[in-house]
């Protein structure tokens, strides 16, 4: 909570102030707290959260900082303009979502995020495979439990799915996209066939926990499910923080009546 509370009111610090180009920010303290925003975004999103947050742990007991490998640096930098990509897409749409915009919001050059992705639709590629993938680490250690415990844990998790992202709206926006060029939509396709082939894996190993076997093949109950989660989210205004996600309720009640016997 207390790192939260901290990367929240630096956030809003950091929009009020000019950028990192403005002379204000060349000092040592806001250098620094510019670098411990940085880490927090990535901490949120990024496997090696547990590094960053000690780092920052560090810094605030005053102690003597970690030092950054060239890579651990450059992951940062990736995960400072993916978050930019998500407000700004969330804003404007994939259409009016530039470059320069993305870069503007995340305080770096134009050539920062050229030397981490080879276009615009390479980035926003990345971030969508960044949502999946942390749904479905996510998911495979719920189907993992006991059956007993199973069910809490999921209906938890569906209730509070995409509640700090904009995954739903993303997917709508590339989805048009790779409807308007075929170059963008082979990979974004591949991308998607992934997820549901992995969705798929999850649903039979959750049947099998419930001893109940599959209605329908797990190729297009995944597909449903992946349907009804995205396009139910988008049906319904965006809800207020901390309240349950109704797509989620929904495909929670559909699968407890799939494993009815």
């Amino acid at each position: 909570m207390g790192d939260t509370m901290a990367t929240n009111a630096f956030a809003i610090g950091w929009h009020d102030q000019c950028p990192v180009s403005c002379p204000r920010l060349r000092s040592r303290g806001a250098v620094r707290s510019v670098f411990l925003f940085c880490m927090m975004r990535a901490a949120c999103n990024a496997p090696c959260r547990t590094r960053y947050r000690t780092v920052f742990k560090m810094q605030m007991e005053n102690k003597r900082p970690v030092r950054l490998s060239r890579a651990e640096k450059n992951a940062l930098t990736r995960e400072r303009l993916l978050s930019a990509a998500e407000s700004v897409v969330a804003r404007l749409g994939y259409g009016g979502a530039s470059v320069d915009t993305i870069a503007a919001e995340a305080g770096l050059s134009k050539g920062a995020i050229y030397s981490n992705f080879a276009t615009k639709e390479e980035l926003f590629l990345e971030l969508l495979r960044v949502y999946m993938e942390r749904d479905t680490a996510e998911l495979e250690k719920i189907v993992k439990l006991e059956p007993e415990h199973l069910y809490k844990a999921l209906t938890q998790w569906l209730a509070t799915m995409h509640s700090d992202s904009d995954c739903p709206l993303l997917v709508a926006e590339l989805q048009l996209h790779a409807r308007r060029s075929p170059e963008f939509a082979t990979h974004y396709y591949e991308l998607q066939n992934q997820q549901t082939r992995t969705i798929a894996r999850i649903l039979r190993a959750y049947f099998s926990a419930s001893s109940v076997g599959l209605p329908i093949d797990a190729i297009d109950l995944a597909s449903c499910m992946s349907a009804l989660a995205h396009g139910l989210s988008l049906q319904r205004p965006l809800p207020k923080s901390k309240t349950k996600n109704q797509a989620g309720r929904i495909i929670d009640e559909l699968l407890n009546v799939l494993i009815r016997k």
